[in-house]
């Protein structure tokens, strides 16, 4: 079974802007916010999908483009909070230029029903795997924010564990 899958993509930054790093946290907020309350509707869009998928064996293209339209902006602003950025993702889907990228391909034309009935279950594993890969973004991310504060720099080892949780966690979801 030879899926395409999301690739997760950013353009790598040398040199950090100390200021807008040392409050990445306070400009963050309204993008997380907004985020957050795309991706609760993106998590209905989900279930409703996953009925569609079940009785019709299609993913409905209006609820998959929404749904990936919300994993983009995600990616993008994890991205920049994690430092990965120094630009700010703006409020809307990113643009296939953006400097944080999550290429998803287009929808499949058929979805197996029987996979989608047991895909919460056999998703456990990966799902518990991104969440110890979250805890793992989290120190990346604050070892580079005291990096580019005191250096202008990021490590570079760091700066590769984040956007490997971050990939991994963007094709989990």
């Amino acid at each position: 079974m030879n899926d395409p899958q999301p690739v997760y993509e950013f353009d790598d930054v040398e040199n950090h802007d100390r200021l807008t790093s040392f409050f990445r946290l306070i400009l963050v907020i309204p993008h997380a916010i907004w985020a957050a309350l795309w991706g609760f509707a993106a998590q209905l869009a989900v279930v409703l999908a996953w009925f569609a998928i079940l009785f019709t064996g299609r993913y409905p293209v209006g609820l998959y483009r929404f749904v990936s339209g919300a994993h983009r902006y995600a990616a993008a602003v994890g991205g920049f909070a994690m430092l990965l950025t120094d630009r700010s993702p703006g409020f809307r889907v990113p643009a296939d230029d953006a400097p944080v990228r999550l290429l998803i391909p287009e929808p499949k034309a058929r979805y197996h029903r029987g996979l989608a009935f047991f895909r919460v279950i056999v998703g456990i594993p990966v799902y518990l795997i991104s969440t110890v890969l979250g805890y793992a973004i989290c120190v990346a991310g604050i070892l580079n924010w005291f990096a580019i504060l005191f250096t202008g720099r990021r490590f570079a080892d760091f700066q590769a564990l984040a956007a490997l949780a971050m990939s991994y966690a963007q094709r989990a979801n």
